[in-house]
């Protein structure tokens, strides 16, 4: 017979937390898994912040490649404005043209993957209503957050703008 996952917050020890393998059945495999999962958030938020430096050394290389979206408004006769917007992206080209630009898409392409594979594995993580290991998990992120923005404060202020653009 199969166990149905509990779908409420709870403290239970003996928990499934990402594979069937990981299965603690005491507390000290209770405690090294907490560890285990805020070690997988700190690990998340510093390939976050690899892509985003990654992402700003793709804006800064001049003339191989650019992601920015030029914006043109256009009047038309009954006063109604369409804006037209173009992507620039590689010269106008679909794919990176220069080697250090198609080397710099292909690393972030890698870093973006592995970005998703831990994000998704921590939402997973996050399903098993555990309050320790969800806690933990928040603390791994907290932590990782704490030391890691201080070191590029500008690339920090770039991603919290545009998360406060994506909205309005």
């Amino acid at each position: 017979m199969m166990m149905m996952m509990k779908m409420y917050f709870h403290f239970r020890i003996m928990e499934s937390i990402l594979f069937q393998q990981w299965m603690t059945s005491n507390m000290i495999e209770y405690v090294f898994s907490c560890i285990g999962v805020a070690a997988i958030a700190f690990v998340y938020e510093a390939v976050k912040f690899a892509g985003l430096i990654i992402r700003d050394m793709e804006k800064r290389d001049p003339g191989q490649g650019s992601y920015e979206i030029e914006q043109e408004a256009a009047q038309i006769e009954n006063g109604t404005r369409v804006v037209v917007m173009r992507l620039n992206i590689f010269n106008g080209s679909l794919f990176p043209t220069s080697r250090k630009c198609l080397m710099l898409h292909t690393v972030d392409s890698a870093v973006h993957f592995v970005e998703m594979l831990l994000v998704y594995s921590l939402m997973m993580i996050a399903m098993t209503y555990n309050v320790p290991i969800v806690l933990s998990m928040l603390m791994g992120h907290i932590v990782a957050y704490f030391i890691i923005t201080p070191i590029a404060p500008e690339l920090s202020q770039d991603v919290a703008q545009e998360a406060g653009n994506c909205c309005s």
